[in-house]
């Protein structure tokens, strides 16, 4: 009865065999072990494609990078046979790198290091955090939650400004002006519009609360000089400016210098 050995089935000839066909028997196992050692070729790959230094043999390759690896029963994983094993272990926890929103997604290294560098610019950009004038440093959130504070608590204090009883209520400034001017006696300012081609007067709030004694009106830009003041006449209000052409069209081009005393 023919024997055959274990791994690849090849023919092993005895003397006990009743007929040994010589050429059968060696024909069949050059082939058997031609074919195995080009599948075994193929499972390790062209040596030259290798990207490690050493390129002569797999030991040579494998032995560049053994100290990299490190010890495979220190790993943490569950398994520990090999690295494949502890990949796929942590492989779901990893994701797909296509779904990374870095511009990078070649590797984890490289989209790791894209944020690390736009860590770097923001944390220039945002400067040193010592520095802030607010007493929390703690974090920008907590700096600029401080200044809210403030400015809430001054908002309070300031009031609405619509509850000034103060003509102008555009700003603190301007009604503090406004009441300055009631309390020396003397307004004056600079008067801002915009013309619109044809409006031949404007009024300016002078804020003395009588009607003023004196009161002057000068051009202070071309398109009022152009339009051209014809008289003025003043309340207890305004000081009333009529012009002798229409006001030319335009956006803040009429500019009066103006002066009004109790």
């Amino acid at each position: 009865m023919p024997n055959y050995t274990p791994n690849y089935n090849l023919y092993l000839p005895s003397r006990l065999d009743e007929t040994i066909e010589v050429d059968t028997s060696l024909s069949d196992n050059f082939t058997k072990i031609d074919t195995e050692i080009k599948n075994r070729e193929n499972e390790i790959g062209d040596l030259t494609t290798l990207t490690t230094t050493a390129k002569n043999n797999l030991v040579s390759a494998i032995n560049e990078h053994d100290s990299e690896i490190g010890n495979l029963t220190t790993l943490t994983t569950t398994s520990k046979s090999n690295l494949v094993s502890a990949i796929n272990e942590h492989d779901s926890e990893i994701g797909n790198l296509s779904s990374l929103t870095t511009s990078n997604k070649s590797t984890v290294v490289a989209a790791i290091n894209e944020v690390k560098g736009n860590t770097d610019t923001n944390s220039t950009n945002i400067g040193t955090m010592s520095n802030l004038t607010t007493t929390n440093k703690n974090s920008l959130v907590d700096a600029v939650n401080e200044v809210k504070g403030k400015i809430d608590t001054n908002t309070t204090n300031i009031g609405t400004l619509s509850n000034l009883t103060t003509t102008d209520k555009t700003n603190l400034v301007n009604a503090i002006n406004e009441v300055n001017n009631k309390v020396s006696g003397v307004a004056k300012g600079t008067f801002t519009t915009s013309g619109d081609g044809a409006a031949t007067n404007v009024n300016i709030a002078h804020g003395l609360g009588v009607t003023p004694t004196f009161y002057q009106v000068q051009a202070g830009s071309a398109d009022a000089g152009t339009a051209g003041i014809s008289y003025i006449t003043a309340d207890t209000t305004n000081i009333i400016v009529t012009f002798n052409n229409p006001l030319p069209s335009g956006t803040d081009n009429i500019v009066l210098i103006w002066i009004a005393e109790k």
